[in-house]
């Protein structure tokens, strides 16, 4: 097993802060945007799928559900 060091852990709390305001921002533009086009929608899902995806992977376990 490898050795977790503080660098690791702070790329990791960066990492994850920086998904989180992706789905903060995903957030927003389904709530400011009543009409999106069932192209930008599934662009949309696309992207949290992406998101929850990498998230996941950080530890190894979902913390979160989109």
């Amino acid at each position: 097993m490898t050795e977790t060091t503080e660098t690791d852990e702070t790329d990791q709390e960066w990492a994850e802060e920086m998904l989180l305001d992706a789905v903060d921002n995903i957030a927003d533009v389904q709530n400011h945007y009543d009409e999106l086009t069932d192209e930008q929608e599934d662009m949309l899902a696309d992207a949290k799928s992406g998101i929850a995806a990498v998230y996941t992977n950080l530890d190894g376990e979902v913390v979160f559900d989109l």
